[in-house]
């Protein structure tokens, strides 16, 4: 490493040319080992290199020219490698974008990852959680960042140092107030909600009516659920769209949360967003380009 793992925020300075010749300073330490493969980190990269236009400032063009010249420009380090890390790649600069050879997505922990991430609860308290505990929290944490998780984690083991055991209803109060706090809406509400107000929805249709796991077929992972038509339509990579009737109770929103749920125990789904005027309006967007920018942020950026 040509330095410590760095924030966009701490290469961004106030007076003019001070940014430009840090980032030259930290690249151009790999000059000096060029036997060496050099690593260069830098988090929340779009802060750093956002997109160019009349409104961008001369401070922030000018970082990313100097960056631009050393990744495979007219100043190349043939032995600096400079990884980046965003959660808006859709706010970068495209030329930025072009010039990373390597791009990886990083999506939301599967039904196995959370698993293994709650599990250090069966240790803390067994009587309280249970095998079947635990599997019911991996259904309810469906839509949950990895933080999500963690958080719900660590709010579970500071409540069961205050109380013995916890009841299903204090259990779901803490998932409730940590998919809130990390925006992991479904619809107006949110799945530890929803299981609170239908505390059957989980248990039914779990046969694998709903499964995702379709043999000798490739599902690109979009899935559209068309309650007008009454229709589940799944797009496959290298052949037309499968379309399947809804079973008659599917009506609503929250009829349809046991498909989505079960659903997703067979096939990590990374994202179930409900897009509707709530939700814009949770997210401040009433423009066209409001609106806009924040689909392709939704389902393109992450």
């Amino acid at each position: 490493m040509t330095t410590i793992a760095l924030a966009a925020g701490e290469l961004n300075r106030p007076y003019v040319g001070e940014t430009e010749k840090l980032l030259i300073d930290i690249m151009y330490r790999a000059n000096t080992i060029p036997y060496l493969i050099c690593a260069m980190t830098i988090d929340e990269i779009d802060g750093l290199v956002p997109k160019r236009d009349n409104n961008a400032q001369q401070s922030k063009v000018d970082g990313i020219s100097v960056l631009l010249s050393h990744i495979e420009g007219v100043k190349n380090i043939p032995n600096l490698i400079i990884f980046g890390a965003t959660n808006r790649r859709n706010m970068m600069d495209e030329a930025i974008l072009r010039r990373i050879q390597a791009k990886c997505f990083v999506g939301r922990p599967s039904p196995e990852i959370r698993k293994k991430m709650l599990r250090p609860l069966l240790m803390k308290n067994s009587h309280t959680f249970t095998n079947q505990r635990l599997d019911h929290l991996v259904k309810i944490t469906t839509n949950f960042s990895g933080a999500a998780v963690g958080a719900l984690k660590s709010s579970l083991i500071v409540a069961l140092d205050t109380k013995s055991q916890l009841t299903d209803d204090q259990i779901l109060t803490l998932a409730d107030n940590a998919a809130r706090e990390f925006s992991c809406w479904f619809g107006t509400g949110t799945l530890p909600e929803a299981a609170r107000t239908q505390p059957n929805f989980l248990a039914s249709h779990d046969n694998g009516d709903f499964s995702l796991k379709l043999v000798d077929l490739a599902p690109t992972g979009r899935i559209l659920i068309d309650l007008q038509d009454c229709s589940c339509i799944i797009e496959l990579t290298n052949d037309a769209s499968i379309e399947n009737k809804l079973q008659n109770t599917e009506t609503s929103l929250r009829s349809l949360l046991s498909r989505f749920v079960n659903g997703c125990l067979s096939r990590n789904v990374d994202s179930i967003q409900i897009i509707d005027l709530n939700f814009l309006t949770k997210q401040n967007a009433f423009e066209e380009n409001q609106i806009f920018e924040l689909l392709t942020t939704t389902f393109l950026g992450k």
